[in-house]
């Protein structure tokens, strides 16, 4: 995982336990993605509005269903 921590300072990678999806959350496995126009001010910290710490720069992703949390069922595990 990337820790954003939004105030210009670079990025750091960093492990993480995997987290539990929390009711209405989906958890994915990301295997593509891609860096927009939007990722660069959030990790430089110019961006518009207030970034979470820990917030991941990742505005488009593809990736595979790996747990759901209470109450969802749109998705399950496996999708991709």
């Amino acid at each position: 995982m990337f820790q954003v921590r939004g105030d210009g300072r670079p990025v750091v990678a960093e492990e993480r336990p995997v987290p539990a999806p929390a009711a209405g959350e989906v958890l994915v496995r990301v295997q593509a993605s891609s860096l927009n126009a939007r990722d660069l001010p959030i990790v430089e910290g110019r961006y518009s509005r207030p970034v979470p710490p820990g917030r991941v720069p990742l505005s488009d992703g593809a990736g595979v269903v790996e747990a759901v949390g209470a109450g969802v069922t749109r998705f399950q595990p496996g999708i991709a």
